[in-house]
């Protein structure tokens, strides 16, 4: 159904007046059904008449947000709503809502927690335009530039949340983790993950209110950023939790979001000798392929099978960014190799295990050794804390601990 822009900007005019930030926010967004009702008069009206039409029928600055929305509506007009546009339109879309949450920030400074509605949308779709506008740019191999231009336009929208000085009810703080969120989404496109310790050292430091009392939405996005950095830095125990929580709030329909969370928790949990079981990769079979038979290898102590499984999967596990730490499981392996070479071997006392054994085994599993690599595989073991014990070269021999030679896992260190 057709719409004239009198009858749309009519419509915008009430919403402000009413503060009704959810009706705003659609009627800003390229995505809303007016946007093609309204695409026959904006194609009719001269560039300079539409601007004088929305002038006369809103205030400053809300006329030039509305007319970069339409400067958006027509440059996304090209696809004919196939979705195949040239990269220029894209392009052009890009810019244009850029410059709409540009305008819109002077009157969001002005503007309480009614406008957040607003925001998020705005927000969010100026990083999906952008990250479309780069696709494209890389394709052509030019030098991307939309995402970081997104970049600085959306941390003038997070001062905006984070320093507002309103009574908490009225605040724009509550917007707060969600732009946050849309940081860290444009910083890990880009590949400068760290430049977004400068918002989370505000988060901490500020007047915020808790965590728990935001939106689950913006909960669960921040722990699944923050955990990924958390991941990234090496920092595996608050990686752990953070993504834990994120999984653990996920809605259980979101099978999607909670796959692509288990892709980071899976291994970071293995570290702790938590291997996952045959029910999860049932539920999740889109993890099934990178870890099941990693976690075949790892019950059994199967070194061979595990390092032909990392020379295969190498390309896969370095683009999901989880090779350094599934290569860290070989010690695990290892380890669970020398507990069942324990457990079946024939020795006199059950706190000793001759290194002759070992040696075999890994000779037999192709990983040839001889008695000093032995020794410094077992070394390390005993060093990282999964064996306890000392080795005695003379009598070429490990003398374990009488109480837990192999602790669990969980209580070894994975830093």
């Amino acid at each position: 159904m057709k719409q004239s822009i009198t009858s749309y900007t009519r419509n915008v005019t009430e919403a402000i007046s009413s503060q009704d930030g959810t009706k705003l926010a659609s009627l800003l967004s390229h995505r809303d059904r007016h946007a093609t009702n309204v695409l026959d008069d904006i194609n009719r009206a001269l560039p300079s008449a539409l601007s004088r039409l929305i002038g006369r029928e809103l205030d400053e600055p809300w006329d030039d947000v509305v007319l970069s929305h339409f400067n958006v509506v027509l440059s996304l007009q090209g696809g004919g709503g196939s979705g195949k546009l040239k990269a220029k339109d894209v392009a052009e879309a890009s810019k244009h809502q850029n410059a709409l949450v540009q305008n819109f920030s002077r009157v969001f400074a002005q503007s309480t927690r009614w406008s957040l509605p607003v925001m998020y949308c705005v927000s969010r779709e100026l990083v999906a335009l952008a990250a479309r506008a780069d696709e494209e740019l890389t394709k052509a191999d030019k030098e991307p530039k939309y995402l970081e231009e997104s970049y600085r336009t959306l941390t003038k929208i997070f001062s905006l949340c984070a320093n507002d000085r309103s009574s908490l009810n009225l605040s724009r703080k509550w917007g707060t983790y969600y732009i946050t969120n849309l940081l860290f989404k444009i910083c890990y496109r880009l590949g400068k993950q760290n430049l977004v310790l400068t918002f989370t050292k505000v988060l901490r430091s500020g007047d915020f209110p808790q965590l728990e009392r935001f939106p689950a939405s913006h909960r669960i996005e921040f722990w699944y950023y923050s955990g990924m950095l958390a991941f990234l830095d090496e920092q595996y125990d608050t990686a752990e939790q953070r993504l834990g929580d994120s999984f653990n709030h996920c809605l259980r329909t979101a099978k999607h979001n909670k796959s692509l969370i288990l892709t980071y928790l899976i291994p970071l949990r293995m570290l702790r000798g938590k291997l996952p079981t045959s029910a999860l990769f049932k539920k999740y079979p889109t993890v099934k392929p990178l870890y099941e038979d990693i976690t075949v290898a790892l019950r059994k102590g199967d070194v061979k099978t595990f390092d032909r499984l990392m020379e295969e999967k190498e390309e896969i596990l370095v683009q999901r960014q989880v090779f350094l730490v599934v290569e860290k499981l070989r010690a695990l392996c290892l380890r669970n190799l020398l507990k069942r070479i324990h457990l079946i071997s024939s020795t006199v006392s059950g706190t000793r295990l001759a290194i002759e054994p070992i040696q075999t085994a890994l000779v037999w599993l192709d990983c040839n050794s001889g008695a000093r690599e032995v020794e410094c595989v077992v070394a390390n073991l005993i060093d990282k804390g999964y064996i306890r014990g000392y080795i005695s070269r003379e009598r070429q021999i490990i003398v374990l601990s009488k109480e837990n030679a192999f602790p669990p896992v969980s209580s070894v260190s994975v830093s």
